[in-house]
């Protein structure tokens, strides 16, 4: 299987378990945000893991043809963009993020189901293509 396919297999399933997470669990979630949100080292230490996933998935499945591959494409350019501002601005990225707490449950629940219904999609067409 090439690069592209066992990224497009891990970032689907990556979708669809963290949707389902974030769906069943988000008040647990919430208060795992907000606790991470009460330290910018906190944050920082975190980013780079999510940085290095986004640079994998930009760099070996920059697919931009119309599609289920877009998702997984559009998923890793926002997820290394949004670390790159997290290790740029720690402080603003966190101010906004602080901003949206009396929403987060809602938010998480209404991503989750987004993410199930991507991770599911996204998981079909990968292994249609590749097996």
């Amino acid at each position: 299987m090439e690069v592209e396919g066992t990224i497009a297999i891990v970032v689907s399933h990556l979708m669809f378990i963290l949707g389902l997470s974030e769906l069943i669990h988000a008040k647990t979630w919430a208060r795992y945000t907000e606790n991470l949100m009460n330290s910018e080292h906190i944050v920082i230490m975190h980013t780079p893991f999510w940085l290095l996933f986004g640079l994998v998935i930009v760099n070996g499945h920059n697919i931009w043809e119309m599609g289920p591959p877009v998702i997984i494409t559009v998923f890793g350019w926002l997820m290394l963009v949004k670390c790159i501002l997290v290790m740029l601005a720690p402080q603003p990225m966190l101010d906004m993020a602080k901003k949206m707490k009396s929403t987060r449950v809602i938010i998480l629940r209404i991503s989750g189901v987004v993410m199930v219904i991507l991770g599911t999609y996204t998981m079909l067409d990968t292994y249609s293509r590749y097996g």
